[in-house]
């Protein structure tokens, strides 16, 4: 074998990490076009949270998620992309999630709310009487709603993570481009 190409081949570093960036920029890609592996469209958000965020696609509102997209290196090849956010894998499978010490839960509907980790933060707070909603005062005599409250709420399947025929194709050129700049 050729010195150049068994170096190539020994030196699998440099192939993983274009590999795992490819895979976590086509993840964070994913939250700009509200779709999964093969190009299959998220659920829309419900027709209250878009008109409260002014939003369309889902997970988009902070980009906390999206930007908690990393990779990691075990060795010179082996990795994965992933997240440390628990809410990447509640929005990848699915789930139904219920209040655990309150009697609601306070789903945020604009930024400012969605950026806090409790209601309980955010000064001048109240729910108007028979609203089930937390809002403060707009300072004209009006109200700005803050969170919605909710006894459940249940979180459509979004896939984040999965490799589709797309990327395997990707992901064999670069592997091509790796080789044949390494020899």
């Amino acid at each position: 074998m050729h010195r150049k190409h068994a170096e190539a081949i020994e030196r699998p570093r440099e192939l993983t990490e274009k590999s795992l960036l490819l895979l976590k920029r086509n993840r964070q890609r994913r939250f700009q076009t509200g779709t999964g592996p093969g190009g299959k469209k998220w659920k829309r958000k419900s027709p209250l949270t878009m008109m409260t965020t002014g939003q369309s696609v889902a997970l988009t509102l902070t980009g906390l998620l999206r930007e908690s997209m990393a990779i990691r290196i075990d060795g010179d090849d082996k990795g994965a992309v992933g997240s440390s956010d628990f809410r990447a894998l509640v929005h990848h499978e699915g789930r139904t999630i219920k209040p655990v010490r309150a009697k609601m839960l306070a789903i945020p509907v604009t930024r400012e709310a969605a950026m806090v980790t409790s209601p309980r933060k955010i000064a001048g707070l109240f729910s108007p009487k028979g609203k089930r909603v937390l809002a403060r005062s707009d300072g004209s005599g009006g109200l700005e709603i803050l969170f919605i409250l909710k006894s459940q709420v249940k979180i459509p399947e979004r896939k984040i993570f999965g490799t589709d025929k797309r990327e395997e194709k990707q992901l064999k050129e670069i592997s091509k481009e790796h080789l044949k700049d390494n020899i």
